[in-house]
């Protein structure tokens, strides 16, 4: 028992320090040079993220009241959010080394840089509460201000958004999950993890993107991404991945090895994810994409044979009320319309149960439906 103890403790021990080289090597240590570099933005232009951090500090710094300073706490946050967005984006640039080196990042590589840089300067911001949270394949930072606004930062995709009324925390032992309570498009999921160890979390989703790139460089895609990525997305990401496997020189071994690391130090997340609760919207979100994908496919359709667009614009009382729950069948004479609307109707049922949507939300929803696809 005593020798099982003391393996334990060498084994935490040696992650601890693998976790500190990985964190000095691929972010802390490049960090200011990132912060100085002239970085390229998706349309030609640079920009250099120490500029816009600077004058934001010294707009904090001058604030005349509470009420201010909190505003440009907010400023500070949305110009950043904005400003990494227009990186170019490379799936396997992944930490700040990375990005400095092939000037592009990945969502996890904006989700570090912008915590990373609110770590560095909290003093100087006073923005003392921020997350890194990881939902299922994205990664996206949570930050709360002096006025108690929390917001939703997502450096990649340039959403920045106030989510204080909207979402909930429920504080466990490891880790924070934020729980949205009406997703949307531009933050389409419902779970939000967020690990308390900052640093942990940060190099723990590296080593699990690192763990991959072999075996996407081989063309290796989970049924997930084939269904849903269309396939010159999935020719240019496993481009990518042959160029970092190269780059970075890694083998199957130290992919094994980055793997059990992240294993490690994503425990918390991992383990939420074997949850009932999780596994329920994880399937309500595949349902939803298999639906949308359908009426994507109906919609296409519908612009190029005008006698099945008539034919659905004079069932569509009928459709609405099928949509809405209200029948129980609609009728339309064709099988693939009838079958992607049943498709859809049944995969937003469990979504509504779920996410406790109200009548007016859900009447909404289907007019603005039926409108996307020309009915």
């Amino acid at each position: 028992m005593e020798s099982e103890s003391l393996e334990m403790i060498a084994l935490e021990t040696e992650l601890r320090a693998e976790t500190q080289r990985v964190l000095d090597r691929e972010f802390i240590a490049p960090l200011r040079d990132v912060l100085e570099a002239e970085l390229p933005s998706k349309t030609g232009e640079t920009f250099r993220l120490g500029e816009v951090v600077d004058r934001n500090i010294e707009a904090i710094k001058g604030a005349e009241s509470d009420e201010q300073r909190a505003e440009r706490q907010k400023t500070l946050v949305s110009e950043l959010v904005n400003t990494i967005k227009q990186l170019p984006s490379d799936s396997w640039s992944c930490s700040t080394r990375q990005l400095l080196e092939n000037k592009a990042a990945n969502c996890s590589n904006a989700a570090s840089l912008l915590a990373l840089i609110l770590e560095q300067r909290q003093d100087d911001t006073g923005i003392k509460k921020f997350e890194y949270a990881n939902p299922q394949g994205h990664s996206i930072n949570i930050v709360s201000f002096d006025d108690g606004t929390m917001c939703y930062a997502d450096p990649r995709n340039g959403v920045f958004e106030d989510v204080t009324k909207r979402m909930t925390v429920e504080d466990q032992p490891e880790m924070r999950l934020y729980v949205l309570k009406d997703p949307e498009p531009k933050m389409p999921h419902r779970f939000y993890p967020a690990v308390k160890k900052l640093h942990d979390i940060i190099v723990g989703v590296y080593a699990a993107n690192m763990s991959e790139v072999p075996m996407f460089a081989r063309g290796e895609f989970d049924e997930n991404m084939k269904r849903t990525a269309p396939p010159e997305e999935l020719a240019k990401m496993q481009a990518q991945a042959q160029v970092a496997q190269q780059r970075e020189e890694i083998n199957d071994k130290t992919a094994e090895k980055y793997k059990e690391m992240a294993a490690r130090l994503k425990a918390p997340v991992r383990a939420f994810r074997n949850t009932d609760r999780f596994k329920m919207e994880a399937e309500m979100m595949k349902t939803g994409n298999d639906a949308e994908d359908a009426l994507k496919r109906i919609g296409t359709r519908v612009r190029s044979q005008s006698e099945l667009k008539q034919k659905l614009y004079n069932a569509k009382p009928s459709i609405r009320a099928f949509l809405l729950g209200e029948s129980s069948e609609t009728t339309v004479g064709d099988i693939e319309v009838e079958a992607a609307l049943r498709l859809y109707r049944d995969a937003q049922q469990t979504a509504d149960t779920l996410l406790h949507k109200s009548d007016e939300e859900k009447q909404h929803r289907v007019d603005r439906l039926l409108e996307k696809i020309q009915i």
